[in-house]
């Protein structure tokens, strides 16, 4: 039975793809139709037909009345039109309201951008024209109605309700037309069906709405990207599955799967999503999209904290594994071993320091320079703290960051983290809380360029960051001073920089849960002040978050292999080892960073850090 076009929209707000899928199927001509009308250009058309789609997907929970959508569709796609002819210096006459004179319709003629058309057969050329030439001869709004009749098929009470038109008016028109058209009608309907949307304008409704995913996800707009995708599977019910469906459809799943990953931790429709997109890169037989999807469902399956689920972490990075090793990617086999060593080291520290050995092993030969930092990272701390006493830290951590060079400007370009504090035991109290303001560098990372060149005091610069909800985060650096005094553990320093960042939330709307919107109140909101000594490097950096937690962590010693004027001197072996100014009794706190690799346009770090309680017994 066919279901209702209310019923539809809201079951397409409530996610059901398929309802969305019905709607594009039952409107796609209509829409087309109104923009062939205007644009007079298959092409053109046809992706304005798609943009208005994608428009309609995004802003459907705006549409109050869902049996509305046909005409609500027009008014899209009437508006794209306008646009599209607008940047072409030309203008979009309104239907409405509009008397049917001869010198109106010759404005409208004149309107038309008429496009050359290319790469088709002279028949069908000599036939387009002939059309536009018997079209020309009805009035505009009885040409409009006879593209949609004969264009895709449609009745006469579904014109009506598109054109918000009474039905008597739809047929008066068409009877119209066929007095005036008797001898091309038959040419008319042949040629207008020959050219109306097929899989092709599918197949780009797909391909454009992945790519605007990956482009909201690029600008962190999780929110948007989490719709494109959406809107992409929805496209997709209605394609015959083949190869190039499965493909597409294996990359709209993993997307979207990711984001509810990054969202909600193992959350079940995240592990729906992996597992699905795993399963058609099975029936595909690609060994490497199946081994880079066999890698991130095991975090997932880790990060639901379901222990029925723990045999599948090992089970699925074991796999990967022999993937990898079949397809010669000696990368991507060092982090199968590396994930496999920390999922060991919980259990049996020696053994899982091995396997960590070996990953890295992997990662120098195949010039991995992040992970090899990774890698390095988590060796040193447990060379520094002792493998004995490694299982009693109250919290620790170990990654990698990569910072970009260019000319003199330095711009945090990622982080990484293996594995992060888990405060098991952990301390209790206001007086504690400082130490879980840690990463030093990450904190900085949200100042995309943090060090920039030849700027003077009072500049200052703005951009958007990734947050842990749907919509960035924005900030805002300010230069503050090039002559500050700072005494820290590691020494006294003078002419130092003093930046300052200030985070703030974003004003669009933000449908993420309420958990996610907290992290960023707690965690990344607030006012950051860094102190930076000239051949020295990074030696204070006060924190000040929304949530009231206050930090000020200060170098405790540093060593540096070449000399430089540069506020952070890069080399490979320049190490920076901080530590918290207010540690509470009892704790020792700290966090080091180490150039492993430097190519002239990126420095690689490795950095650790740990909290601990030496006055506790050794196990």
């Amino acid at each position: 039975m066919r279901k209702a076009d209310e019923e539809l929209v809201w079951q397409a707000i409530a996610g059901e793809t398929e309802a969305f899928t019905a709607l594009v199927d039952r409107y796609r001509c209509l829409a087309y139709g109104v923009a062939l009308h205007y644009l007079h250009h298959v092409e053109d058309a046809k992706d304005i037909a798609q943009e208005a789609f994608i428009q309609a997907y995004l802003h459907l929970p705006e549409l109050r009345d869902g049996a509305c959508f046909s005409s609500w569709l027009r008014r899209l796609t009437l508006n794209l039109c306008a646009d599209f002819l607008r940047r072409r210096g030309m203008r979009l006459l309104s239907l409405e309201g509009l008397p049917e004179t001869t010198e109106n319709r010759r404005q409208m003629g004149q309107s038309l951008p008429m496009r050359p058309y290319t790469e088709m057969p002279v028949e069908r050329v000599t036939d387009r024209l002939m059309v536009r030439q018997a079209l020309a001869r009805l009035s505009e709004k009885t040409r409009l109605t006879v593209t949609l009749c004969y264009l895709g098929g449609y009745s006469h009470a579904e014109i009506a309700r598109f054109l918000e038109i009474p039905v008597n008016t739809v047929r008066s028109r068409l009877q119209i037309a066929k007095r005036q058209l008797r001898e091309e009608m038959t040419m008319l309907n042949d040629a207008l069906s020959a050219d109306k949307p097929d899989m092709q304008f599918t197949r780009k409704v797909v391909e454009e709405a992945l790519r605007r995913g990956q482009e909201a996800m690029a600008a962190y707009r999780k929110g948007e990207a989490f719709a494109h995708y959406n809107e992409a599977l929805a496209a997709l019910e209605n394609w015959t599955p083949d190869r190039e469906q499965r493909q597409f459809r294996m990359d709209a799943l993993w997307s979207r799967g990711v984001i509810t990953e990054q969202m909600q931790r193992g959350h079940v429709d995240a592990l729906v999503d992996l597992e699905n997109a795993l399963a058609i890169a099975v029936e595909l037989g690609d060994k490497r999209s199946q081994a880079d999807k066999r890698c991130a469902l095991a975090d997932a399956y880790y990060n639901s904290n379901n222990q029925a689920l723990a045999p599948k972490y090992v089970e699925n990075y074991r796999q990967a594994l022999a993937l990898y090793e079949e397809v010669g990617d000696g990368a991507r086999q060092g982090d199968c071993l590396m994930a496999l060593g920390m999922g060991t080291l919980w259990g049996d520290v020696p053994e899982g320091r091995k396997t960590i050995e070996e990953a890295l092993a992997r990662f120098e030969a195949a010039s991995a320079y992040a992970r090899s930092a990774q890698a390095c990272a988590v060796l040193d701390l447990l060379k520094e703290v002792g493998e004995a006493r490694f299982p009693r830290l109250n919290g620790f951590m170990a990654g990698s960051d990569i910072l970009g060079i260019q000319g003199g400007a330095i711009r945090h370009r990622s982080n990484s983290v293996v594995v992060s504090y888990s405060w098991k035991d952990g301390p209790e109290g206001e007086g504690e809380l400082p130490l879980k303001v840690q990463d030093v560098f990450a904190q900085l990372a949200r100042m995309g360029t943090f060090l920039p060149e030849n700027v003077a005091v009072g500049a200052r610069w703005a951009s958007s960051v990734e947050s842990a909800s749907l919509q960035p985060l924005t900030v805002l650096t300010t230069i503050q001073s090039f002559s500050e005094r700072v005494v820290v553990p590691a020494g006294e320093f003078t002419s130092c920089l003093l930046t300052e960042q200030v985070t703030t939330e974003s004003d669009q709307p933000d449908d993420a849960p309420e958990a996610r919107k907290q992290v960023n109140q707690r965690e990344y909101c607030g006012v950051r002040c860094a102190w930076y000594a000239p051949g020295v490097g990074l030696i204070q950096l006060q924190v000040r978050r929304d949530d009231g937690v206050e930090a000020l962590i200060q170098l405790q010693h540093y060593e540096v292999t070449m000399e430089s004027a540069g506020y952070l001197p890069i080399a490979v072996g320049n190490t920076w080892a901080y530590g918290w100014a207010n540690t509470p009794p009892g704790y020792i706190a700290k966090e080091v960073y180490r150039i492993t690799a430097f190519t002239g346009e990126a420095a690689y770090l490795e950095h650790y850090g740990f909290v601990d309680q030496p006055a506790l017994p050794e196990p």
